[in-house]
């Protein structure tokens, strides 16, 4: 009995996040991409409360963020190179193996921790809109902030919180409105600006304050006891913590970039 292939929708639009004959993303775009997911104030927050909170060793830290990236690295290649190859997102490919069902299912679960992720960075960017938000009144009136209206919370949110909250939905739907080649021009401006900053803000404080700056790395770089037991626990539960983190872009990585073929 030869099925209906009618019956069967192998074209699904929710999973197939780009056209194949739109991946035109290359190196440069992927190491924005990269560069913009870690130099974040998500990334930053993450990498610093595993420092301080812990009160771990430095060393330790970098070579758990180090053995992370690279796990990462090494599942986003071997998943990604199929995707690459054949112009075809991961979960339409996973239907060689699971079948179109199943990969459903599989596009499903990566939908949920899509998600909580677009929950996560809403949280963060309406944080720091009502920062700027705070900063700027403050600084036009140093009392204007004592007034009644914002003392008022409603799910203990007052009415800058909401209106950062808005202001940050409306701004991603409207991200995901202009389709992928307009976001990867933001990656890549943001990019540029974050890495400029970077280098701006580093130079600031080497030629202002060099001897504090490399004091203050002498006595956070300490070589005892990096690779004992009682480290081992740490390193595989921040390694684990830093590859669960970015392990998203493991299952993307291959929508959005393909290889060229001269």
């Amino acid at each position: 009995m030869i099925q209906d292939k009618g019956k069967i929708k192998l074209t699904n639009w929710e999973i197939v996040s780009v056209n194949p004959n739109d991946k035109l993303w290359d190196w440069k775009d992927l190491f924005c991409f990269w560069g913009v997911s870690i130099q974040s104030i998500i990334g930053f927050s993450l990498i610093t409360s595993l420092y301080l909170a812990y009160d771990l060793n430095f060393l330790i830290v970098l070579i758990s963020c180090i053995l992370g990236s690279f796990l990462v690295y090494i599942f986003a290649t071997l998943i990604g190179k199929p995707s690459q190859l054949h112009g075809i997102p991961f979960p339409v490919f996973l239907r060689i193996s699971m079948g179109v069902n199943g990969a459903r299912y599989v596009s499903l679960f990566r939908g949920i921790v899509g998600i909580f992720m677009f929950g996560i960075q809403t949280y963060f960017l309406s944080k720091s809109i009502g920062y700027l938000i705070r900063i700027s009144l403050h600084v036009l009136d140093s009392t204007f902030l004592d007034q009644d209206l914002f003392l008022i919370f409603f799910l203990q949110m007052n009415i800058i919180d909401w209106f950062s909250l808005i202001i940050a939905i409306a701004f991603q739907f409207f991200l995901f409105t202009k389709g992928h080649s307009f976001n990867k021009f933001l990656i890549n401006f943001s990019a540029i600006i974050i890495y400029l900053g970077l280098i701006l803000f580093l130079s600031i404080i080497v030629s202002g304050y060099s001897n504090d700056l490399f004091n203050s790395f002498e006595n956070i770089l300490v070589y005892e006891n990096i690779f004992y037991k009682e480290n081992l626990i740490p390193i595989l539960t921040m390694t684990g913590t830093i590859f669960a983190y970015f392990s998203i872009l493991i299952v993307n990585f291959g929508d959005f970039f393909k290889i060229r073929k001269e």
